[in-house]
């Protein structure tokens, strides 16, 4: 699975590159993260990367993440934070409801669904019955499962890939490892790295 992911990217990398002067990484990064989470959660993908947009719920996820800053930083300001949420822009406010209505969805179809391959979302969905848990609390501690990691994962590999290209001598040696321990990008697989 991860090395389709992987395909995957390089292959949009490859032909954005070629049809334009830059590429931005960082968004193809965060398309590639959503997708690999939402599959190893789910067990499908969001199609970001196919597409080069990001799919309705990862877009949701990521306008969460803006609004939640915001309404996070409201809070800081005791005794004032009653005062500054109500300034909250209803714009931020709906997308806080927006996000946890379409993972409520998402969560509930994968809930009902049997992927043909085990998820991490079997495996929470046992342990949470052994324990059980509610359905409200399975379901909020589900949506977390794609969220937690999609955004950062991105963010620290653009910033990786930025110190990379920025120090010469790093760059030079990592091309120069690569490509003694490979003769062509075919054969860069996981297990041989």
């Amino acid at each position: 699975m991860l090395q389709y992911h992987i395909g995957c990217l390089i292959g949009q990398l490859t032909e954005t590159s070629q049809r334009q002067d830059t590429v931005d990484v960082r968004k193809w990064f965060n398309f590639y993260f959503f997708d690999i989470l939402s599959d190893f959660a789910f067990g499908e993908d969001l199609g970001c990367v196919r597409d080069g947009i990001f799919h309705e719920w990862a877009q949701v996820g990521v306008d969460y993440f803006y609004a939640a800053t915001f309404v996070h930083q409201c809070h800081r300001f005791w005794p004032l934070n009653r005062v500054l949420a109500l300034l909250i822009p209803p714009l931020v406010r709906d997308r806080k409801k927006r996000h946890s209505k379409v993972s409520l969805e998402r969560v509930r179809r994968r809930i009902h669904s049997s992927p043909d391959r085990p998820d991490s979302m079997f495996y929470f969905l046992q342990q949470a019955e052994k324990e059980k848990l509610s359905k409200p609390v399975i379901e909020a501690q589900a949506s977390i499962l794609i969220l937690a990691g999609s955004e950062t994962s991105g963010v620290a590999f653009t910033a990786a890939v930025y110190y990379v290209v920025g120090n010469d001598n790093v760059y030079r040696r990592l091309c120069k490892e690569v490509r003694s321990a490979f003769q062509t990008s075919a054969e860069i697989k996981l297990r041989g790295l």
